[in-house]
């Protein structure tokens, strides 16, 4: 905490202010619990729960060390150096537009960045609420997004029509189907979908 370092506004030298931003680099909270990484049991849930509430009090008062440093250094905002201070605080401070300018508004960096800076907690499967509209040309990009969107299927689809049916396609499906995440059903087919794309890799092998 901050509380650990000189107090915020209390020294109006640009030393301490610099002293202040590194003790709240080095005192990032990270939600690194092993426990949380690996599968639980459902007798375990309350446990994680723990981990959680006790890392969102831990991220609640760094927040407010953040705040505070922020407006300390706007208060003395009279050099480059100090201006940088800033800018580094601002962004530590979940804004949306230093985050938009660190990041050069890569879909990925401003993701990260609002995962890290602004909703740490928030849960996987309540990742696609900060996904941008999918308007890429780019398929693998597609494919990307609709991962983490948890849409199988339009990701395939996206590396089909960008790759054909070689390599990545085929293992992308074995993965998936080796993950529980699709199933080998094909309606009117003799052949199960994974049998299929690994048809069309050994066709697309042959014609090389």
């Amino acid at each position: 905490s901050m509380q650990d370092a000189a107090s915020i506004g209390g020294d109006g030298s640009a030393d301490a202010v610099l002293s202040q931003l590194q003790v709240l680099l080095e005192s990032f909270p990270r939600l690194k619990d092993p426990a949380l990484l690996e599968p639980q049991p459902e007798d375990a849930a309350s446990m994680a729960e723990g981990v959680i509430s006790a890392f969102q009090l831990g991220w609640t008062v760094w927040k407010n060390d953040v705040k505070r440093l922020l407006e300390a250094a706007e208060s003395q905002q009279t050099s480059a150096e100090m201006a940088q201070v800033v800018a580094v605080a601002r962004l530590l401070n979940g804004d949306d537009e230093a985050i938009a300018e660190a990041t050069g508004g890569s879909w990925h960096g401003v993701l990260i960045a609002r995962l890290l800076l602004q909703q740490p907690t928030r849960p996987r499967w309540e990742v696609a609420a900060l996904l941008p509209a999918d308007g890429s040309h780019d398929p693998s990009v597609r494919a990307i997004l609709a991962l983490l969107r948890d849409d199988p299927f339009c990701a395939v689809e996206c590396l089909r029509e960008g790759y054909g049916d070689g390599w990545l396609v085929a293992h992308l499906w074995d993965l998936l189907w080796r993950a529980g995440v699709v199933n080998l059903n094909m309606p009117n087919r003799c052949l199960d979908s994974r049998q299929f794309f690994m048809l069309q890799y050994s066709k697309a092998l042959g014609q090389c």
